[in-house]
């Protein structure tokens, strides 16, 4: 505003340009930056939401004080609107919007705490840098517009009372900017979904196996990024055992998944199982890196909308409550109801076996895996925390599963306390 009123259009876009350059560079750390910290820890998103808000609010509150108790609304000018524009070098006028915008720490606020507030869980990792370079170019348009209006009416926007009204209008929309990020972020990974129909996608695999790496990864982008319209993709990776006489002993397997596994087989009458194995809602078997035919199979699924479950948590000393509800427990008299815990963001490093000498990540990992028995009869579990776990990366899910044919009646999911 000061640059174009004081130095005329030329001036207002030249300073837009340099805007322009300072929101891409804060859009790409914040990016980066909110990259690395939701990987280390998942729960620092509502920290900075609520900061961001905070100090957003603070702002907004600043700003109608500025227009209520100051003249000029706390913007200086030194304009003779009589006078024609001065004249500066352009590198000035970019260098001023390049240096003013980089270091406001409203912008940086913004790309920080409102930009994520519109991303759904269901977003890819691209879903953020859309939405900054959006911001990016409609700030450049909006800026060139102001500009341009400015120039024209440099006697109107040169009066007091103007500026008052402009850092009032401001304020406003920097206190909507804060109760938006209070009260319309978007819903955390692991909070039902009340617009998809929830998919159960068991993955049976294992660290000696060196082909179920990509099945890792992939159930791990199903679950984080949830990219398939319609489905919320319940993903859960079992760890089975009959791998570990290869070198390597998977840390998260257990001999109840091998079992588990085994009894699927019978199911699809299958002459031996496998690793890596995707099983779609206790109805078909995947290889688990056969994406096209997975998600083929996770929409078809989707298409027979299943009957409510609800999962909550709470905590008690070092005990987790997890208790089921809903529809889904009574639809099929005798079915079994089983309560999980999982974990996301685990890393091992493998030392011996076909993965030697590889990191390997995995999302979705079955900590626990309790049968409550009839569905119709009992309805709640405790589970006793195990300190290994973080706390942070542990979400919750209740399925309820047909004692005739392994075919999933209903299933919920959930976030920790």
């Amino acid at each position: 505003m000061r640059n174009t009123l004081e130095g005329g259009r030329r001036a207002g876009y030249l300073t837009a340009l340099g805007a322009a350059l300072a929101n891409t560079i804060i859009a790409i750390s914040c990016g980066l930056g909110l990259s690395v910290l939701l990987a280390v820890w998942p729960g620092s998103i509502d920290v900075i939401h609520i900061g961001g808000a905070l100090f957003l609010a603070w702002l907004g509150v600043a700003s109608l004080y500025r227009a209520f108790r100051l003249a000029d609304g706390g913007i200086r000018l030194t304009v003779d609107p009589n006078a024609g524009p001065a004249r500066s070098h352009a590198a000035a006028y970019v260098g001023d919007g390049l240096g003013i915008n980089l270091l406001s720490p409203v912008i940086i606020s913004f790309y920080l705490s409102v930009v994520p507030t519109f991303i759904p869980a269901s977003a890819s990792r691209l879903y953020y840098s859309g939405l900054a370079a959006t911001h990016v170019g409609l700030a450049l348009l909006c800026h060139s517009m102001w500009a341009t209006a400015l120039d024209l009416m440099r006697r109107w926007f040169v009066a007091p009372w103007t500026r008052r009204a402009l850092q009032a209008g401001t304020g406003l929309a920097l206190i909507a900017l804060a109760l938006r990020v209070l009260f319309g972020a978007a819903s955390p990974a692991h909070a039902q979904s009340k617009t998809r129909v929830p998919v159960l996608a068991e993955l049976f695999t294992s660290e000696g196996c060196n082909s179920c790496p990509p099945a890792d990864q992939l159930l791990a982008m199903w679950l984080d990024e949830q990219p398939i319209e319609g489905v919320y993709v319940v993903a859960l990776s079992e760890h089975v055992t009959y791998w570990d006489h290869q070198g390597w002993k998977d840390p998260f397997d257990s001999q109840q998944f091998t079992v588990r596994q085994q009894q699927y087989g019978q199911r699809f009458n299958l002459d031996s199982i496998y690793t890596p194995q995707l099983i779609v809602d206790g109805k078909e078997q995947y290889v688990g890196s056969d994406r096209r035919s997975i998600e083929h199979a996770l929409n078809n699924s989707a298409k027979t909308p299943k009957p409510e479950l609800t999962v909550t948590a709470s905590e008690s000393a070092s005990t987790l409550t997890l208790r089921a509800s809903g529809a889904g427990l009574v639809t099929e008299p005798g079915a079994e109801l089983w309560f999980v815990v999982a974990e996301d963001h685990l890393a091992i490093d493998v030392k011996r076996g076909e993965n030697a000498n590889r990191t390997l990540k995995h999302s979705g990992v079955v900590r626990v895996l309790k049968s409550a028995g009839d569905a119709s009869k009992a309805a709640a579990t405790d589970i006793k925390i195990d300190p290994g776990w973080k706390k942070a990366n542990l979400h919750a899910v209740a399925f309820v599963q047909s004692r005739k044919d392994r075919r999933i009646v209903s299933v919920g999911y959930s976030a920790l306390p």
